[in-house]
């Protein structure tokens, strides 16, 4: 969407109505659509399985199993790297 108005811009061109509504009309559908994705597909199998679910229960996990990555090592260092942040913007130490 961006790129399609930052062309307009360039060219100094003001597309009529019809076409900025069909624009808004695919760009909805493609978030809808990856949304879902995201979070059907990626996301909630983690957050309703749990980080000890077996790994072939998450497409995720069984995909980084094949890569040979721990996915709960990876949990707890992306949780005390959270952590940290929160305690710096926090005014904590960090």
């Amino acid at each position: 969407m961006a790129a399609t108005k930052a062309c307009d811009a360039v060219y100094h061109v003001d597309p009529p109505p019809a076409a900025k509504k069909l624009r808004e009309l695919f760009y909805s559908a493609f978030y809808v659509a990856d949304h879902t994705v995201h979070f059907y597909i990626l996301a909630a199998p983690d957050f309703v399985l749990g980080p000890d679910a077996p790994r072939s229960a998450s497409p995720v996990r069984a995909a980084a199993v094949q890569e040979g990555v721990d996915t709960l090592v990876v949990a707890r260092t992306l949780g005390r790297a959270a952590t940290r942040l929160g305690n710096a913007g926090a005014g904590g130490a960090g």
